[in-house]
């Protein structure tokens, strides 16, 4: 089963347009992580200043790279000054095969 993850990123006051662009910069550099199935960018009705990152993961194997991966520890600092408080995150598997 695959592995997803759903991020949500509050930005700081003022900088909503910045996180944003940071974001979607990783998401870009994540889609081409061995592994990865997808990558997406979303938008909370409720919240739309949050930033959510939608991913997935063919395995464990591929989370664990996303993991290690330079980009994440290169760029995930910038976008952590960004934030009104920590990101928070959910893991889930899916219930169905991918094929």
């Amino acid at each position: 089963m695959a592995i997803g993850g759903l991020v949500r990123l509050v930005p700081k006051p003022g900088a909503e347009a910045e996180l944003l662009e940071r974001v979607r910069d990783i998401v870009e550099d994540v889609r081409g992580e061995p592994g990865n199935v997808v990558a997406y960018v979303l938008r909370d009705d409720a919240n739309p200043d949050d930033v959510l990152m939608f991913e997935l993961f063919a395995d464990d194997a591929a989370i664990a790279a996303h993991r290690a991966a330079p980009h994440s520890h290169e760029k995930g600092p910038k976008i952590a000054a960004l934030l009104a408080k920590p990101m928070e995150s959910q893991f889930v598997e899916t219930r169905e095969s991918l094929g």
